[in-house]
């Protein structure tokens, strides 16, 4: 069901389900920013990050990881708003189009790392 707010944007009035299904993306994000922060401080998960061709992650790749950490960050948030949780400074408009860039941006890493 959706809610019309101002003629400007649509968010979606939260079902218990629906909030579940966003709390499980954001819990498995932060999974995904916990591994990214593992990397930075050089523990030994290269082999399953960034191609795998390295035990442990160069200075770029970890200057990269800190990119990937504020993706993953924003994507919980995002994912959040849009399923009616108050992260007010987020515009309903954004969480819309956010959260359908986040589906993209998941998508594709995860051919990328398929093909890796």
């Amino acid at each position: 069901m959706k809610v019309a707010l101002s003629g400007e944007a649509e968010v979606v009035r939260s079902s218990a389900l629906v909030r579940v299904a966003a709390l499980v993306v954001a819990v498995g994000l932060a999974c995904l920013v916990i591994f990214q922060l593992a990397l930075i401080a050089g523990a030994p998960l290269g082999r399953a990050a960034w191609g795998g061709t390295q035990l442990r992650l160069p200075m770029s790749l970890r200057v990269a990881s800190v990119g990937s950490i504020l993706i993953y960050g924003l994507g919980a948030l995002v994912v959040l708003r849009r399923a009616g949780f108050p992260i007010g400074w987020i515009p309903p408009v954004f969480a819309r189009w956010g959260t359908w860039a986040l589906a993209a941006i998941l998508t594709l890493s995860a051919l990328i790392n398929c093909l890796s």
